[in-house]
């Protein structure tokens, strides 16, 4: 039940109302006098003991309608619990601590109730003054009841969602609907939060459609009444919890704010922090991340920045980036020191490297002599580089051989030879050059037809040779074989003059 009260800013102890029935209801001179209580309850908030000296219950006595009742001589006190001594002087009730409790009020509350009141005849609004006399003072405490027509019913109000022990929790976003009970006759507002209030006076339930709340919210049902030129006005409450509520508001100021679970901040507007923000622990970004100024990532306690960006589109990392998704550069990549990919690396644009670039996954290699499965006419599905390569074997006669890479209209080899023994003599001003080890590298785009081949002299042992395909791109398809080729034996004096 809700009472208007005023109180002085030098009161010590806490006080709140209760009338039965509630609200009051006046006694008309035909009916038979219908007895009232009101309860006052009495409370130490302060956290420390009070030493209380006395109580008194200033009451409104006579037939008009700022009046209470017509007399007090009837009305009986009751505490509790015990250890005070209440007896009536004129229009006051006065609560003095006797030897059944210590002077000091601590955590213990009290209710000081007054029965057996006959409430006079005239509608209206009447005072209940309560003054305390403390180590700390006398202050009081102003209480405004209002007396309603015979008969005058106001209360049951409810939300929809109440529980077995009469509380009512829901999660964010469900809806309640309240109901109340009300005499007609009357003016109903609804009030909760910094809405609008509500004119509810034709209506017994609200609102038509389930409220969605997103935090604890308590609604106040207002009743108003006019009669001979007063009016009385009389408050219900009920309050709804909402576990995990959203905080909705325009402004926070606090020194800390904790909390005990998962929270979740909404905002059809950005969210401005205009003081520097310390997170100790895991941030995890869904969404994505603007950065309209400088942006600075530092480990704790390290010297050095490790994540640094400045101006308008430059970016310091200093230390190992672990990218686990896709990395997509629109425009030109440059790495200025050592750029080790161990996966694929994807460049839609430009890619240059001033330092070295290290690509640790191997090349496929297509054959390797004598399986002969190395040559042949090959169609490649991706951009890659052929390297064939041609070495001698025989240390103690002739070996010669010679690798072709024949790619769009054109072929390019590499030849290998070692004349040793002494009757080959005639051949080393015309073999001076490829008395060594060779090797050709060649592009091949992707979509491409290319073929391998492999000679040798027909008179003396062949030479080693192998292919190896390296992919460029995101594939790892090696060129598919279409036609196969032997070895092509030929004479030395025709097929390998320089």
């Amino acid at each position: 039940m809700f009472v208007r009260q005023v109180r002085d800013p030098s009161c010590v102890l806490d006080y709140s109302i209760d009338t039965t029935p509630a609200p009051l209801q006046v006694t008309p001179a035909k009916f038979s006098p219908t007895p009232s209580t009101i309860t006052v309850l009495v409370s130490n908030n302060t956290g420390k003991p009070i030493t209380c000296q006395s109580l008194t219950f200033n009451f409104s006595v006579g037939p008009d309608a700022a009046d209470l009742t017509e007399h007090l001589d009837g009305v009986h006190p009751q505490v509790s619990p015990a250890g005070w001594d209440v007896s009536l002087s004129g229009t006051a009730f006065i609560a003095v601590p006797n030897q059944q409790r210590p002077p000091n009020l601590d955590t213990t509350g009290y209710a000081f109730s007054f029965t057996d009141i006959n409430v006079n005849a005239q509608v209206g609004v009447t005072v209940l003054t309560v003054e305390e006399r403390t180590d700390s003072g006398r202050a009081k405490t102003t209480f405004y009841i209002g007396k309603y027509p015979h008969g005058f019913y106001f209360g049951d109000f409810h939300p929809s969602t109440l529980d077995g022990s009469g509380h009512a929790s829901i999660n964010p976003g469900d809806g309640i609907t309240l109901s109340w009970s009300a005499s007609e006759g009357a003016g109903y507002t609804l009030l909760y939060d910094n809405n609008d209030p509500i004119d509810v006076t034709n209506v017994r339930s609200w609102p038509d459609k389930p409220l969605p709340l997103s935090r604890d919210t308590t609604f106040y049902l207002k009743a108003s009444l006019t009669a001979s030129g007063n009016t009385i006005e009389h408050y219900l409450a009920t309050s709804v919890t909402v576990t995990k509520p959203i905080l909705e508001t325009t402004a926070i100021t606090t020194s800390q704010l904790t909390f005990t679970d998962s929270p979740t901040i909404t905002s059809d507007k950005p969210i401005r922090v205009t003081a520097p923000v310390l997170i100790e622990g895991p941030l995890t970004i869904t969404g994505l991340t603007y950065a309209q100024g400088d942006l600075t990532v530092k480990q704790a306690g390290a010297q050095q920045d490790k994540l640094t960006t400045s101006g308008q589109n430059g970016v310091a990392v200093n230390g190992d980036t672990s990218i686990t998704g896709g990395l997509v550069i629109e425009e030109n990549a440059v790495a200025k020191k050592d750029l080790k990919v161990s996966g694929t690396l994807d460049a839609e644009g430009d890619l240059t490297s001033n330092g070295r670039l290290l690509v640790s996954q191997l090349a496929d290699i297509l054959g390797y002599t004598p399986t002969q499965l190395d040559i042949g006419t090959y169609q490649s599905s991706t951009g890659g580089l052929v390297l064939a390569e041609v070495w001698t074997t025989d240390l103690d006669d002739l070996s010669f051989g010679q690798v072709g890479i024949e790619y769009a209209g054109h072929t390019r080899c590499a030849t290998a030879a070692r004349p040793t023994s002494p009757d080959h003599h005639s051949f080393n001003d015309e073999w001076r050059f490829w008395c060594e080890d060779n090797s050709v590298l060649l592009p091949i785009a992707s979509d491409s037809a290319f073929t391998l081949s492999f000679s040798y002299d027909s008179e003396h042992p062949a030479a080693s040779y192998q292919f190896f395909w390296y992919p460029l791109g995101s594939s790892k398809l090696v060129p598919v074989k279409t036609k196969d080729s032997t070895p092509t034996a030929v004479s030395l004096s025709k097929s390998f003059r320089r």
